[in-house]
């Protein structure tokens, strides 16, 4: 991977890191960078294993579980 690559994967995983609260999808993410859906995919899951909709219900559970955990607010 080459430097634009990388910093192409870290833009990606940063604008789904920083709107996983939103209804976001993979199509969203590749009209904002100017690539295919295909190409997204692909990005995310050579850069975490996990498809764009596993990467962003990882992301939602872990979001619930810190909140779970550190609120202090009853279920």
């Amino acid at each position: 991977m080459n430097g634009a690559d990388t910093d192409l994967t870290g833009s990606i995983l940063a604008f789904v890191e920083a709107h996983f609260r939103e209804e976001i999808y993979a199509e969203a993410v590749a009209e904002r960078f100017g690539i295919s859906r295909e190409y997204v995919c692909r990005i995310v899951r050579s850069s975490t294993g996990l498809t764009v909709v596993e990467f962003l219900h990882r992301m939602r559970i872990e979001q619930a579980k810190r909140l779970l955990r550190d609120s202090k607010d009853c279920i």
